[in-house]
């Protein structure tokens, strides 16, 4: 296992998406937002046109509106994507040839020089520029600025426009904009502003016509900075709801790799309720180590478990064979990688007082020699185990409400012999078990 399986949480994206036009992505800095993201783009790369933009990289002087760097990394986009090349391009951009709106044209498409090939398509466009255009007046425009919380300038109608004839290709178009809680306050609020200006618009349910406009940005740190900006009084949660319909995607790489660590431990383990396993030596529960698990850590448990078991075929004492990778021997490498130190005695202890408990012993139970009779009897305060072997040699038992009698083999004593089987096929497990050679010279009388 190399990498935390997200499946799930794409398909909820999905499911999100097809409900809200607009809406947030919400992710704490480093907690795996930019993964998530860039494998839902490789997923619907074949159905979907992405933009993605970072206004975190943008150099914005106080009297510039960052909202135009947005729109002219749009425009650099959709241009510049080689598969579009069959674009009708005049189509698209036949109203930028107006005396009011050229000179506005040429100094955006000027800036975006960078992106290459932006210049190319659609420089033909530009030769019906009259001479009468001068140079200096050119270069004066370069210095305007943009306001309007509902500006529809050529721009955006460029954009729309070309968003129109992507989608005639059967795509569906998507613009994420990353890391704004990273950004300017001012200019957080101005993108937020101007992009949820539109939502109730019936002409457009958003800016741009983009299929989904999604924003990238902790929920919960972003709140922080708004009560900074505009006050303690002022309405977040209303404020927000200008921009989305309904409520943040929440996502968390660490709270989805612990949620995996949690299935494996119920799946593949038979251990459910974590806070009933005994604490480690510290005081600290089951459930609050794995809460306390990193990623990383997490990982490196699950990446490769079975090689923590010793892979053999063990005999069983009548015949047959079981495998030794089981239920408890997962369980015990899982704690071994945790480095989750238990006395010997709570370990048993665990097995033994509980019925349901016992039962996780499993296979392990058929290499008592007592078991050669298929039915074992085993006794256990004021009832008694029943169990079969089946011909696949498997191990049943079930709880039998007749009392056993004192000659009947008792559930500890089955517990500690199936454990020290145990902890020879799992390696290091010794290293966890901290009290192990102390109980088994109070057992067994020897230094």
């Amino acid at each position: 296992m190399e990498i935390i399986d997200i499946t799930n949480k794409l398909r909820d994206f999905e499911e999100h998406l097809n409900l809200n036009r607009q809406t947030i992505v919400s992710a704490k800095f480093g907690d795996g937002k930019t993964y998530f993201l860039n494998q839902y783009i490789e997923s619907h790369k074949d159905d979907t046109f992405f933009i993605v933009l970072h206004p975190v990289n943008y150099v914005v002087s106080p009297n510039e509106d960052i909202f135009e760097y947005i729109k002219r990394d749009i425009l650099c986009s959709l241009v510049h994507r080689t598969e579009f090349q069959e674009i009708n391009w005049d189509e698209a951009l036949k109203e930028l040839l107006s005396y009011d709106t050229m000179l506005d044209t040429v100094d955006t498409i000027a800036t975006s020089i960078p992106c290459g090939n932006l210049l190319t398509l659609p420089f033909h466009l530009f030769k019906k520029v009259d001479d009468k255009f001068a140079v200096d007046k050119y270069f004066d425009r370069f210095k305007n600025t943009k306001g309007g919380l509902f500006e529809f300038d050529q721009f955006t109608f460029a954009i729309q426009r070309t968003l129109n004839e992507i989608k005639k290709n059967g795509l569906r178009t998507i613009l994420i904009i990353e890391d704004l809680d990273r950004i300017d306050p001012e200019h957080l609020f101005r993108i937020l502003n101007v992009l949820g200006a539109h939502v109730d618009d019936d002409k457009n349910t958003n800016k741009f016509g983009f299929d989904n406009i999604v924003a990238v940005l902790d929920y919960d740190t972003t709140e922080h900075i708004f009560h900074h900006f505009y006050g303690t009084q002022a309405n977040y949660k209303g404020y927000m709801s200008k921009f989305m319909s309904s409520y943040p995607f929440r996502y968390s790489i660490t709270e989805v790799a612990r949620d995996q660590l949690m299935v494996y431990l119920k799946n593949e383990c038979h251990i459910e309720l974590l806070d009933d396993f005994p604490k480690d030596i510290n005081g600290k529960s089951l459930l609050e180590t794995v809460n306390d698990l990193s990623v990383r850590e997490i990982v490196q448990i699950l990446d490769g478990i079975d090689e923590q078991i010793e892979s053999t075929d063990i005999e069983l004492p009548y015949g047959g064979k079981i495998k030794s990778s089981d239920y408890i021997t997962r369980f015990l490498a899982v704690l071994v990688r945790m480095g989750y130190k238990v006395t010997y005695k709570g370990l048993i202890d665990y097995y033994t007082d509980d019925y349901n408990n016992f039962q996780k012993l499993n296979n392990y139970v058929l290499l008592l020699p007592e078991a050669k009779s298929r039915c074992l009897h085993i006794h256990q305060k004021s009832f008694t185990f029943v169990s079969n072997v089946t011909e696949e040699y498997t191990f049943v038992i079930w709880r039998d409400l007749i009392v056993g009698t004192d000659s009947d083999i008792k559930v500890d004593e089955i517990t500690r012999r199936v454990l020290e089987v145990v902890i020879k096929k799992v390696k290091d497990s010794s290293m966890i078990l901290i009290d192990i050679d102390e109980y088994l010279i109070e057992l067994y009388g020897i230094e």
